[in-house]
């Protein structure tokens, strides 16, 4: 090879020579010097700073709202507080007559089983739960004293 070459050869390849700037990459820049936008009509927050000058970088951070702690918003309804089914099988239980599995069923839209697991959560705790049988055969059930 002669010293005025401008290939080398390398593992049986030719390569040409480039100066060492021409092989570093550089980014496209627009007229004014700044980094390209990715897609047209579009930016990053990069190219916007770059491009922002101090005054108008001023002007936006001054137009940023604060955060500010929120207050708890106190309920101001005058509804009724939520009755839990469970709460709505003991009232319905706690009248004088009881309530039958159908009633108890209907007011909740549980099925029978649920009704009864109900029911014996209410006897395990603590309370006195009756069952009478009415003229048709069904199961009555009420809370109140034994007799």
């Amino acid at each position: 090879m002669s010293k005025t070459s401008t290939k080398t050869k390398t593992n049986t390849k030719t390569i040409a020579k480039r100066p060492a700037a021409a092989m570093t990459r550089i980014s496209p820049k627009d007229q004014a010097g700044n980094k390209a936008s990715k897609a047209p009509g579009k930016s990053d927050s990069k190219t916007i700073a770059a491009t922002a000058t101090p005054v108008a970088a001023k002007l936006s951070r001054a137009a940023k709202p604060t955060r500010t702690a929120t207050p708890a918003v106190v309920p101001t309804s005058t509804a009724a507080p939520r009755v839990s089914k469970v709460t709505l099988i003991e009232n319905l239980a706690r009248r004088a007559e009881g309530a039958i599995l159908a009633d108890l069923m209907a007011a909740t839209g549980w099925q029978q089983h649920s009704v009864r697991a109900a029911l014996s959560g209410l006897r395990k705790a603590g309370h006195s739960l009756l069952r009478d049988r009415n003229a048709e055969g069904e199961s009555r059930y009420r809370i109140g004293e034994a007799s």
